[in-house]
């Protein structure tokens, strides 16, 4: 696929006024992996397009919170450990 130059615009923008919340750029931006021109083209459409930026703000929301459960989440072997009430419940 041929990224397109900051002078042409990307056919995914021109083809439907809806955006397609399919587009993999809304994940390479909300997971921070975009980047150059087309990241560049991207946030243009998403400054234009109310519903866009919104599904764009929704997923980098949905980013950071995962980010941040992760970072806590209990590791080793107590990561899996079912608390004695819990084990009481299924026994």
């Amino acid at each position: 696929m041929t990224t397109p130059s900051a002078n042409q615009p990307d056919p995914r923008d021109a083809a439907s006024p809806a955006f397609d919340p399919q587009d993999p750029r809304f994940t390479a931006l909300a997971l921070g992996e975009g980047a150059g021109d087309e990241l560049r083209a991207f946030e243009v459409r998403l400054a234009t397009d109310p519903a866009a930026r919104a599904e764009a703000d929704a997923l980098r929301a949905l980013a950071g919170a995962l980010e941040s459960g992760l970072a806590t989440a209990p590791t080793g072997d107590t990561a899996s450990a079912l608390a004695p009430d819990q084990r009481d419940a299924l026994l």
